[in-house]
């Protein structure tokens, strides 16, 4: 009886040893992402704190290196450089690269085609956006996995605008 008390006992330490150990034996997956923002700006910023939440809730098994734009390549060869594996993420917006995927336009800063900022993300998770998205992202090896909101932005015009009559 003894014994087995103490194989038990030995057993649940090695379970307990092998749970607490498997993330510190798990392979640390790091990543490169370059932003299109420059490094002084507020939404780089954001998107810092953002890879350090990855690296948090992935108890460091995802280590996400954030870059400001140009930092290894061009804005729009940022896909490109997702394809060719020398960035493995990147933090732009879709329409950037509707001349290589005319779809893409319609993704991102739908000037005044939202009433609020949570419209784009409703349609991207429980619409089908995901999937439309991924349908064009996909053709380049890459995959959309949320939607940023800038809130809005301003309407671009030749002359001024002072009212709206």
């Amino acid at each position: 009886m003894k014994n087995r008390r103490l194989v038990t006992a030995f057993m649940v330490l090695v379970v307990i040893i092998t749970i607490g150990a498997g993330p510190a034996l798990a392979k640390t997956i790091k990543w490169k992402v370059q932003s299109l923002f420059g490094s002084g700006e507020l939404t780089y910023k954001t998107f810092v704190d953002f890879c350090k939440n990855v690296e948090k809730m992935t108890n460091g098994r995802l280590v996400m290196k954030p870059m400001p734009a140009g930092t290894i390549v061009p804005t729009f060869e940022l896909l490109e450089a997702v394809q060719d594996n020398v960035l493995q993420a990147m933090h732009t917006g879709a329409a950037y690269y509707s001349g290589k995927e005319p779809a893409m336009a319609i993704f991102s800063d739908l000037l005044y085609g939202y009433n609020a900022p949570w419209e784009p993300e409703a349609w991207f998770y429980y619409g089908g956006g995901r999937e439309v998205i991924n349908e064009a992202y996909n053709k380049f090896g890459a995959t959309c996995i949320g939607v940023v909101q800038w809130g809005f932005e301003s309407f671009p015009s030749k002359f001024p605008i002072r009212n709206m009559n």
